[in-house]
């Protein structure tokens, strides 16, 4: 039964924490960037200490967008864009969902899913080898929406108790996951090695209404009802030494963070690039099944750091 995957995967997702199943994306695009950029060109030359501002000259990027629709979901995933002329990468995921069921006890479910990734690389040069530090300064402006329907779930046809050897239930359930994340390394273009430990930070929030009955028996009969609004892996942070985190992260407005990567062993004529990738979903879904009445349930949630003068803005990088 349909439901009953979606019941078991929204059980699996909300103890899953963060979604990062676009870095691996994110991770083979960096290296596609890196194989763009022909090493005959030597990027900007850094002297001791070089702070690089827009416009960033010696750029690329390479990006992925994808959305998945269930039922009668929709999703929205506008291909992010990477605008070197003032350092600002843009993004923006929308998906809705509702419970679409036809006729009482049937019911009706319905998931959308909307991700994208985008990964640019800022290319320098060193004019002394050895270990350098490369720090990024970024301002963050991003907006989230998330709606979701929190109760009128109608009578379920289950019966009490149950006979010998019969299994029943019924659900109603919406759900709303948010996921934002970012990392920075540098790669040696003439090698494609990685000459720095990454800076990562991410921002997570789930949440969902349920509410659930079962009836069984087999050999005593026994039932299990579950109700409310719940909130799952909810927060920020970073995973780094490397990276110099942020006092406050906030989804709706500014954030300023530091992403710092350093480089060791690094080689005078060798060409170099800091990458920094962006990756974000919003999942959604809407569910009812084996109901007594109709259940008008949805779930729309969005992601917005692209439009409305949002977006990731780097206002420098310095190589030291």
């Amino acid at each position: 039964m349909e439901i009953t995957r979606w019941h078991r995967a929204r059980r699996f997702r909300a103890g899953d924490g963060r979604d990062l199943s676009w870095v691996t994306t994110a991770l083979a695009a960096g290296v596609a960037l890196v194989m763009l950029l022909a090493p005959s060109g030597s990027g900007v030359l850094v002297r001791p200490s070089t702070t690089l501002t827009a416009p960033y000259l010696h750029t690329s990027s390479a990006s992925g967008k994808g959305t998945q629709v269930y039922g009668c979901a929709k999703a929205t995933a506008p291909r992010p864009i990477w605008n070197h002329l003032v350092g600002r990468i843009a993004e923006f995921n929308n998906a809705s969902s509702k419970a679409c069921g036809k006729s009482v006890g049937v019911g009706g479910s319905s998931q959308g899913y909307a991700q994208t990734d985008l990964s640019a690389a800022i290319r320098f040069s060193i004019s002394s080898p050895g270990s350098h530090s490369v720090t990024a300064s970024v301002t963050l402006k991003m907006s989230t929406w998330d709606t979701f329907t929190r109760g009128g779930c109608p009578a379920k046809n289950v019966p009490y108790p149950a006979k010998p050897n019969q299994y029943a239930y019924g659900i109603c359930e919406a759900a709303v996951y948010l996921s934002w994340s970012t990392s920075a390394y540098v790669v040696d273009e003439n090698n494609i090695s990685w000459y720095g430990n990454t800076s990562f930070a991410y921002s997570q929030n789930d949440s969902y209404y349920e509410n659930y009955s079962d009836c069984y028996n087999f050999g005593s009969p026994a039932c299990t009802n579950i109700s409310g609004t719940f909130w799952g892996t909810s927060g920020s942070g970073t995973f780094s030494t490397n990276m110099g985190g942020f006092g406050s992260f906030t989804t709706n407005g500014t954030t300023s963070l530091t992403m710092w990567s350093n480089g060791t062993q690094m080689v005078r004529n060798h060409h170099y690039v800091l990458i920094v990738s962006v990756g974000m979903s919003v999942t959604v879904f809407a569910n009812d099944y084996n109901l007594l009445g109709f259940w008008p349930g949805n779930a729309v949630g969005t992601i917005n750091m692209g439009t409305l003068g949002n977006g990731m803005t780097f206002n420098s990088v310095t190589i030291s």
